[in-house]
């Protein structure tokens, strides 16, 4: 009989089994705080693109542009809830930051899938971010218009958290939160 089978024994099997535990163990949360991570960065580059083509709109069409949260049953503004229930982006000819009858909506974002992420923001940009015909960020009373929004997941407040700034001049860009002493928590 020829004892030179190819194969391998429980123990060889146990060993194999017990490293491979390891590795998934240490691999499966990082690979959570990857997608975790992916996923805010998409939802911030998303809002971050909008708000770059609303002031672009506003100087090409020598016209008001407002970046409103949107309404969950509807193409229009709302003042309640956050931003995860999507935005929309259009020409507010009469300044007063709603979509009225006529005036042309330019794009439309409905609600993030993550219902675990919270969009908060600062009083200014707390319902809309208006551009003005030259680009500047605005409130529909005429005076400067800045802030921030903060996307937090199910993690809360950690130092990679992105938000967005948005100066009176018109540019928006993103940090993180342990870039602004100021930030504490998830709530801005």
């Amino acid at each position: 009989m020829n004892h030179n089978d190819s194969g391998f024994t429980l123990i060889e099997l146990l060993v194999t089994v017990s490293i491979s535990a390891i590795l998934l163990g240490i691999a499966v949360p990082s690979f959570q705080t990857f997608v975790l991570d992916n996923r805010s960065s998409a939802q911030i580059t998303s809002l971050l693109s909008t708000l770059y083509l609303a002031r672009s709109e506003a100087i090409k069409r020598d016209e008001w542009v407002v970046v409103c949260k949107k309404n969950a049953d509807s193409d229009n503004c709302v003042t309640s809830g956050d931003w995860t229930q999507g935005w929309i982006v259009f020409v507010d000819t009469n300044r007063n930051a709603f979509v009225d009858a006529g005036e042309e909506i330019l794009r439309v974002r409905g609600s993030l899938a993550d219902t675990s992420q919270s969009f908060s923001a600062s009083a200014n940009v707390a319902d809309y971010i208006a551009f003005d015909p030259i680009g500047l960020s605005r409130l529909v009373n005429g005076a400067p218009q800045s802030g921030k929004m903060m996307l937090c997941d199910r993690r809360g407040l950690i130092a990679t958290t992105p938000v967005i700034v948005q100066n009176a001049n018109g540019t928006s860009h993103v940090i993180k939160a342990s870039e602004d002493a100021s930030i504490t928590s998830c709530i801005l």
